[in-house]
């Protein structure tokens, strides 16, 4: 935060730090044993108990009933919508498409795996790759990382933030090309450098390639986090690239936890 925002108020000591995690809706938990006994923080999905600070549980994942136990009934909307969610995704993975998947912050990592649990997708961690490719480049031209990691927390309008520009809008045709070669979907976590760096037209230039003759892409998910109040989904405030409803979707609490299958 400190990199990033220099002139930030400093963040408070545990137990406040805690506090002001849970409230801006990170669900982290302190482990005093990690990063080798200072202490660290991991997120409450990994963990193997899921409940939060106040004592109420985590709704978690229903197992899948088999087709002849389904019970008869009158079908509740939640339901009702999170099978219209499930057959948007099969057509999806099966057709070939461009895909915007949005997903509270809180929820992130259980949507991730409940994705790649049910579809056969590749992901990708857009920030390490652009990271990987900016400091392969760095390293070509025998430029200092840490003058980098500088430029990164300069203001907007300074010589130092239009220079890191230069070097991304370089690395971006290498990012976009190791994008560009995958037979399956590919599903995209965590894009937020994309935003930071006004790269998001990456996603136009890789949804068009999908279905063009010649091309490998079969499809391209991307998730990202939402509060569920925006009309559209956005990253960093700019909004992704769709064209229509029908390329983005939001995951629905009861979809995450497969009441729909259940």
């Amino acid at each position: 935060v400190l990199s990033r925002y220099p002139e930030a108020q400093p963040l408070p000591e545990r137990p406040e730090l805690d506090t002001l995690l849970g409230e801006s809706g990170l669900d982290l938990v302190w482990h005093p044993e990690f990063a080798q006994g200072l202490g660290a923080y991991r997120f409450r999905a990994y963990e193997e108990a899921s409940t939060f600070s106040t004592g109420t549980i985590l709704p978690q994942r229903i197992p899948t009933a088999a087709p002849d136990s389904a019970p008869a009934g009158e079908t509740s909307a939640e339901i009702a919508e999170a099978r219209v969610i499930e057959n948007k995704l099969r057509r999806a993975v099966a057709e070939g498409a461009f895909l915007v998947l949005a997903v509270p912050p809180c929820r992130m990592l259980m949507a991730e795996r409940e994705l790649l649990q049910r579809f056969e997708l590749e992901r990708r961690n857009v920030d390490e790759l652009v990271i990987r490719t900016l400091r392969a480049d760095a390293q070509a031209v025998r430029a200092d990382w840490n003058v980098v990691l500088r430029a990164d927390g300069a203001p907007r309008q300074s010589e130092d933030w239009k220079r890191l520009l230069l070097l991304v809008n370089r690395a971006m045709p290498k990012v976009e090309q190791e994008l560009s070669t995958s037979p399956k979907t590919l599903l995209l976590v965590n894009p937020g450098l994309l935003a930071r760096y006004q790269q998001l037209e990456l996603l136009v230039r890789l949804r068009d390639r999908i279905g063009r003759t010649g091309s490998p892409l079969h499809g391209l998910w991307v998730l990202v986090p939402t509060n569920g109040q925006a009309v559209l989904p956005t990253l960093d405030g700019q909004p992704v690239p769709v064209l229509s409803a029908a390329q983005w979707t939001q995951l629905s609490e009861a979809w995450l936890q497969n009441k729909h299958r259940a």
